[in-house]
């Protein structure tokens, strides 16, 4: 999913080694409203989660083999477990990016067994 799937081009998106090979779904926002003008981060939350729930099951209706959504745009983040829990699919944003490389570079002991 992404803010405008014009910027998400088949150019791009071959650049990251994506193309006609890898089954895909660009899945653009641009005329659902997106922009919030809201500034209470929770109201803004709620705000972006009643745009994002239905746009991802949208999706999903339109493309039933989406087995995974991935947010292109880093706004989308907070809008992740509503997403989850409305499509029961995974929800890949910049903060599991963040959290996936941050668990690599500071990994923490194990103490279960082995």
């Amino acid at each position: 999913m992404t803010v405008d799937a014009q910027f998400l081009s088949p150019e791009s998106l071959r650049c990251v080694g994506i193309d006609e090979s890898v089954p895909h779904v660009v899945y653009g926002l641009e005329n659902s409203g997106l922009f919030v003008k809201e500034t209470d981060p929770d109201k803004r939350r709620v705000a972006l989660e009643n745009i994002l729930v239905p746009a991802a099951e949208a999706m999903i209706r339109e493309n039933p083999d989406v087995a995974a959504i991935v947010y292109e745009c880093t706004l989308l983040a907070p809008t992740s477990a509503a997403v989850q829990k409305a499509t029961g699919l995974p929800v890949f944003d910049v903060i599991t990016l963040i959290k996936w490389a941050f668990s690599a570079v500071v990994q923490k002991k194990y103490d279960g067994y082995v």
